[in-house]
C-alpha cells in the first residue's frame, strides 16, 4: 500500500511530494475507502449495495470495481484495508502462478517448463504494476485456468470441463474489472477456438465446433453466475455519467492511449524511461498502463517455442493470443470492431491493458521454448538466442529515438540508456550462456539451476520498488481536521476543495476525493467509475462548467461557494488547503492539519421536512423543521429519520435512485418514495409517524441472485453428475 502518496497530501502532510503515480494513488484513495466500507458493513451483518459517504449518495455493488460478491475477496470481509490488501495479493500472485503450472501441466510441458511458466506470469512486468490496485489480478489470475479447461476440452470433451468453465469465466466477471475481464474471456475464446487447428490427426471441424459451443454454454453459466453483479451494474449503467456513443471522433481519441512505439523497447529494457516510485519517470502516459516486461531468459525461450508450430495447437493458440494482445494493445484496426460493434466497449479505458494477454501468452510460450530446448540440447541455440533478442532489443532502441522528439533523446535518453543497455547486456550474456549449458550435456544439471536463479534475479530486479509499502498505523490516521469537520456527520455533508488533479505532481487539495468516507464524513464529492449522471448535472449546471477535472472524468471535484448549491447539498463545512480570499457567506471556523475550515451556518439539514401552516390572511405558508438521521456505520443500505410528529414532506437531501423503499414507524406502514426538488428522496409524513427508515432494495439485486442461484445448482448438477459416473466407471471396471 502506497502510504506515502497519502502523507503527501492534506491532511495527513508529512513530508514534502517526492514522487506522484496516480495509478498507485488509486490504491489508496480508492480502493482502500473502498474496501473498509465493504469491511465494516460485512462485519455488521450487511451486504454494502449502497455507499452513503460521497456524491450525495451512490450506488456501491453495482460500480464492478467494488467486487463486494468475488467468491476469493474474503480478505476484504475478514480484515481491514491495512491487512487485507496484503493478504489479498499474495494468494493472487500464488493463483497466478499455481494456474499457470496447472494449464501448462495439462499442455504436456515439462515440471521445469511449468515452473519457469508460473513464475513469469505471476512475477512479470505487467502482474507486478497492478499489483496494488486488487481488481486487475482479481480478474486476470483466471485466465491461465480458463486456458487449462480449454485444453482438456480439446482433448478430453466433456460437460464438467464447460460447467468448471462457466464457474471459471464467472469469477472474471465478478472479479471487479469488466475491460480486464471481457479481454480475458476474448482471450480464452481465442485459444478454445484456435488450438483444435494443429491438433496432430485430429479432425479440425469437428473440434472447432464443438469447442465453441461448449464456450458459448459456459458464457451463458458464466453470466448467469455473476448476475448479482451485472445486473445492478447494467442498472446504474442506465443512469450514470458514462453515456458516450461510439463517434469516430472518440475512437482516434480512444486508440491515441493506445501503446506507443517507441515503449516496445520497455519488452528490453523496462527502466529505459524511468521509475513511477523514484519520480524520475518520464515516458509517455503512466508505466503500468504500458508494462510489458517477462524477462531477457523468456524471450530467447519463446523463440524455440515457435519451432513446435507445426505439431503442437498449444503453440498456435498461444502464438495467436500473444498477436492478438500486442495489436489490440498497440491500437490497430482490431479495436473498431470491438469499440463500434460491442456493447459497453467504448466506455472501457486504454487499448493497452489487453497485455494481459501478452503476459499470459509470453509465459506459455517461454514454458514450451524451454522444453523444446531440453529435448533438441544444442548449445548453438543460447549463441542464436542471444543475437536475435539483441538485434530486436536494438531496433526497438533505435524505433524509441526516432518517435521520440530531438530534446529529449540527446538530454534523457542518453543518460536513462546507459544504465539499461548495461543491464540488458548482462542479461542477454547471462540468458546466453545458460541456454547455451542446457543444451550441453555436461552442464545441463547446472543450467537447471541457472535458469531458475537467472529468471528470478531480473524479475526481481525489474520489479524492485515498483510496489511501495508503509506502516501500517500510516493508513489514514486520526487527524485534527477530521475530528473538527466530524460534527457535521450525519445530518450534514463536507465539500473538500480539490480545484485541480494533475497526472505528473502531487495535488496541491485536501481530503481527496473518496477519503472523507474513511472517517465517517459525507462528501459532496467522490470518485467512481460510474456514478449517477443526474447529480454531474446538477453540479455542472450550478458551476457553469463540468466539475471533473480535465485527467480524470471518474472524479466529481466541486469548488463552488455559492449559497444555493451549498445549502441545497446541505454542506456545513467547505475544507481549503488554505486560507479563502472570497469566502463569500463562509464563516471561518479554524485552521487544522495545514486545512482552513470554514462553516456555512445556513446549510440546510441531510433531512428536513417541509409542513403548511396556516397564514394570517387565510392562506397557507410552507415551512420546515429538522428532522435526525441516525449513524449508519454498518449498515449503509439503511437511513432512519427521526421526526418530530408533524406531517408534511419529508425531503431526504441524497440522490434519487430506483430500488429505495420507506417504512414509517411505529405504525410499520409502507410509504412512497418520490423525487424532490428535481434531485433528491422524499416521503410524505403523517403526525403519527416517529421514524421513517428508508432502505435500498433493488430489485436487479433480487433478481441477479436468482439467477445466479439457478448457475450455482446447474454447475452443482453437472459437477455431481459427472463425479457419479466416474466412481460407477471405476467401480464397474474394478
Amino acid at each position: 500500500m502506497p502510504v506515502e502518496l497519502l502523507q503527501q497530501m492534506r491532511p495527513w502532510l508529512e513530508k514534502p511530494p517526492l514522487w506522484w503515480d496516480p495509478i498507485l494513488w488509486d490504491a489508496v484513495g480508492y480502493f482502500a475507502p473502498s474496501r473498509k466500507l465493504l469491511h465494516e458493513s460485512v462485519t455488521a451483518g450487511h451486504l454494502p449495495l449502497w455507499n452513503p459517504y460521497e456524491l450525495c449518495g451512490t450506488p456501491f455493488l453495482a460500480n464492478i470495481q467494488s467486487a463486494v460478491l468475488y467468491p476469493l475477496g474474503f480478505a476484504f470481509w475478514l480484515w481491514p484495508p491495512e491487512v487485507a490488501f496484503g493478504v489479498n495479493a499474495l494468494l493472487h500472485l500464488f493463483l497466478a502462478g499455481f494456474f499457470a503450472y496447472l494449464w501448462l501441466r495439462v499442455e504436456q510441458v515439462s515440471r521445469w517448463g511449468a515452473v519457469l511458466g508460473a513464475l513469469i506470469f505471476a512475477f512479470g512486468g505487467w502482474s507486478t504494476a497492478w499489483l496494488e490496485l486488487p481488481v486487475f489480478m482479481q480478474t486476470a489470475v483466471w485466465l491461465p485456468l480458463a486456458l487449462c479447461l480449454a485444453a482438456r476440452q480439446a482433448t478430453q470433451p466433456s460437460a464438467l470441463n464447460t460447467a468448471l468453465m462457466g464457474a471459471v469465466l464467472g469469477c472474471m466477471l465478478l472479479g471487479g474489472h469488466l475491460q480486464i475481464a471481457f479481454y480475458c474471456i476474448l482471450g480464452a475464446a481465442l485459444y478454445t477456438v484456435v488450438r483444435p487447428l494443429f491438433n496432430p490427426g485430429g479432425r479440425v471441424g469437428p473440434g472447432i465446433a464443438k469447442g465453441a459451443g461448449s464456450f458459448a454454454a459456459a458464457l451463458v453459466l458464466a453470466v448467469l453466475l455473476a448476475s448479482p453483479q451485472l445486473l445492478p451494474s447494467a442498472e446504474l449503467a442506465r443512469y450514470a455519467h458514462r453515456q458516450d456513443v461510439p463517434t469516430p471522433e472518440a475512437y482516434s481519441a480512444f486508440v491515441r492511449m493506445a501503446l506507443p512505439p517507441q515503449n516496445l523497447v520497455c519488452l528490453f529494457m523496462p527502466g529505459l524511461y524511468g521509475s513511477r516510485t523514484r519520480g524520475d519517470y518520464w515516458g509517455y502516459g503512466n508505466y503500468a498502463e504500458y508494462a510489458l516486461y517477462v524477462g531477457i531468459l523468456p524471450l530467447m525461450l519463446a523463440g524455440l517455442a515457435v519451432l513446435r508450430l507445426r505439431r503442437s495447437g498449444a503453440v498456435a493458440a498461444m502464438l495467436a493470443l500473444e498477436a492478438v494482445g500486442l495489436l489490440l494493445a498497440l491500437g490497430t484496426v482490431l479495436n473498431r470492431p470491438l469499440y463500434f460493434f460491442v456493447p459497453g466497449f467504448a466506455k472501457f479505458g486504454m487499448p493497452s491493458r489487453a497485455l494481459v494477454l501478452h503476459a499470459v501468452a509470453f509465459a506459455g510460450l517461454a514454458a514450451v521454448g524451454w522444453d523444446e530446448l531440453v529435448q533438441r540440447r544444442r548449445t548453438v541455440f543460447g549463441l542464436v538466442g542471444a543475437a536475435a533478442v539483441l538485434a530486436f532489443g536494438g531496433a526497438c532502441w533505435l524505433v524509441a529515438k526516432l518517435c521520440l522528439p530531438p530534446q529529449l533523446v540527446s538530454a534523457v535518453l542518453a543518460a536513462q540508456s546507459r544504465d539499461d543497455w548495461l543491464r540488458f547486456l548482462l542479461l542477454v550474456g547471462a540468458s546466453g550462456a545458460v541456454v547455451g549449458s542446457v543444451g550441453s550435456a555436461h552442464a545441463r544439471k547446472l543450467g537447471l539451476f541457472a535458469s531458475g536463479a537467472l529468471l528470478v534475479l531480473d524479475l526481481w530486479s525489474c520489479g524492485w520498488g515498483l510496489n511501495p509499502v508503509g506502516p501500517r498505523s500510516s493508513l489514514f490516521p486520526k487527524t485534527a481536521l477530521t475530528s473538527l469537520v466530524g460534527a457535521a456527520s450525519p445530518n450534514w455533508r463536507v465539500m473538500p476543495l480539490n480545484p485541480e488533479w494533475p497526472l505528473r505532481r502531487t495535488p496541491k487539495g485536501v481530503l481527496p476525493p473518496n477519503t472523507a468516507s474513511v472517517y465517517g464524513l459525507y462528501d459532496v464529492g467522490g470518485y467512481e467509475s460510474l456514478y449517477l449522471r443526474a447529480y454531474k448535472e446538477a453540479l455542472n449546471r450550478w458551476h457553469g462548467r463540468d466539475t471533473s477535472p480535465l485527467t480524470n472524468g471518474n472524479m466529481v471535484t466541486p469548488t463552488l461557494l455559492g449559497s444555493e448549491m451549498l445549502n441545497m447539498l446541505a454542506v456545513r463545512f467547505v475544507i481549503a488547503p488554505g486560507y479563502l480570499e472570497y469566502p463569500g457567506r463562509l464563516k471561518l471556523v479554524g485552521f487544522a492539519s495545514n486545512c482552513a475550515v470554514y462553516e456555512n451556518t445556513g446549510a440546510h439539514p441531510r433531512a428536513q421536512v417541509f409542513t403548511q401552516a396556516s397564514g394570517q390572511a387565510g392562506g397557507a405558508r410552507v415551512g420546515w423543521e429538522q428532522a435526525s438521521v441516525a449513524p449508519q456505520k454498518g449498515d449503509p443500505n439503511r437511513v432512519r429519520v427521526k421526526l418530530h410528529g408533524r406531517s408534511g414532506k419529508l425531503v431526504l437531501r441524497d440522490v434519487w435512485y430506483p430500488g429505495w423503499t420507506a417504512t414509517a414507524h411505529p405504525s410499520g406502514r409502507s410509504v412512497r418514495v418520490e423525487h424532490a426538488e428535481g434531485l433528491f428522496t422524499a416521503a410524505l409524513v403523517q403526525d403519527s409517524d416517529s421514524e421513517v427508515e428508508f432502505a435500498y432494495r433493488p430489485f436487479s439485486f433480487k433478481a441477479g441472485l436468482f439467477l445466479g442461484f439457478l448457475a450455482v445448482l446447474a454447475i452443482g448438477f453437472v459437477c455431481g453428475y459427472s463425479a457419479g459416473v466416474k466412481k460407477e466407471k471405476g467401480f464397474l471396471a474394478d
